[in-house]
């Protein structure tokens, strides 16, 4: 007694195995972790009565480490699994503002 069932059963496993690249599966590529300090620091002045001084201090990645992006997951890149970029160093932000 032949069983189609079964033999279609093998021959769409067959198909759906050869349609694919292997066997990992959905984002098994990690990138690096971050290590990210933002720091802010004001200071206000009273001036006069109605009147003051503010001055803001801001430093993103305080520390200034480096942090790499994703590595490329294209798997027709040549550099697949290759880390090309960081992130932006350590930027400092200062402003003054004058209330009256």
């Amino acid at each position: 007694m032949s069983r189609p069932f079964v033999a279609s059963a093998r021959e769409a496993a067959l198909r759906l195995a050869l349609a694919r690249f292997g066997n990992f599966g959905r984002n098994v590529f990690h990138g690096p972790g971050i290590n990210n300090w933002d720091f802010a620091a004001s200071k206000r002045v009273a001036l006069a009565e109605l009147q003051r001084l503010e001055f803001r201090a801001e430093l993103l990645n305080l520390f200034n480490h480096t942090q790499f992006l994703s590595p490329v997951s294209s798997i027709a890149d040549s550099d697949f699994g290759r880390i090309r970029d960081t992130r932006d160093p350590r930027i400092v932000q200062l402003s003054l503002r004058f209330s009256f």
